[in-house]
């Protein structure tokens, strides 16, 4: 497994696109689909099927413990690395260029956060779609919600997302790519401290890393880029006894 997130850590942020603008829909989803670090983790996850690599690397991982030293570090560990990739998405969010009037900047802040919220919530949605429909038994044997990982997941989303930001900011090549390689070797590392801690299986993982850098790049590539942000709208609709606010996303 560990190759396999080398290689598409070095491969994905060496070709994500420069600040997108809106996209036709299949043409984001083609794009989405076809990005290294969407077919890359997919792929490795489908060939370590292969005479049961998949489980022998669990088993190693979780015993050996190479990189965290136990599984409760590991455990633990994934949790912190998972919200750090969140710190890093509102970080560079904040940074991004958004305008000299105060307005004006908090309402391309929150436009740019609510697809951000979008984004998650499909993820979260997927994740728990395929664990209801797959069944898997995690290695540990307390469930079968074992594939995909949630965990593995949002951060791969919240660690591309953070790297579209990075895009936009007023920085040589050579940081962009820096920041951007941390930010995903943040979300690698996320993705294999659940399996040191016996949490999952290396393929859930990387499913689980392709299934949120997929959903990243499809939601800013077909609603954000920068320069599309009138494709997402607040609004308010008031009613006899309350008043509702809402999100208008357009495809």
């Amino acid at each position: 497994m560990l190759p396999a997130v080398l290689l598409f850590v070095g491969s994905g942020c060496a070709t994500l696109p420069k600040a997108p603008g809106r996209k036709p829909f299949h043409a984001a989803v083609m794009d989405a689909a076809l990005d290294p670090q969407t077919w890359i983790p997919a792929t490795a996850a489908l060939l370590i099927q292969i005479d049961g690599t998949d489980t022998r690397i669990s088993e190693w991982g979780a015993d050996a413990t190479p990189i965290f030293g136990s599984r409760h570090a590991a455990s633990r560990a994934s949790d912190n690395l998972r919200l750090a990739t969140v710190g890093l998405y509102v970080s560079t969010l904040l940074a991004t260029p958004s305008g000299t009037k105060v307005d004006q900047w908090l309402m391309r802040k929150l436009r740019v956060g609510a697809v951000g919220v979008g984004a998650q919530i499909l993820t979260s949605g997927a994740v728990g779609l395929l664990k209801e429909g797959t069944g898997r038994t995690r290695p540990d044997d307390t469930d079968d919600l074992s594939f995909p990982s949630g965990h593995a997941a949002s951060s791969s989303l919240h660690a591309t997302l953070a790297s579209r930001n990075i895009e936009s900011l007023s920085l040589s090549n050579r940081w962009q790519a820096g920041l951007q390689i941390g930010c995903i070797s943040t979300a690698a590392a996320c993705g294999w401290a659940r399996v040191e801690g016996r949490h999952h299986y290396p393929s859930d993982v990387l499913t689980g890393f392709a299934l949120g850098h997929f959903i990243g790049v499809l939601m800013t590539d077909v609603l954000l880029g920068f320069s599309g942000m009138e494709n997402v709208n607040f609004v308010a609709t008031k009613a006899k006894d309350e008043t509702s606010f809402g999100i208008n996303l357009h495809f």
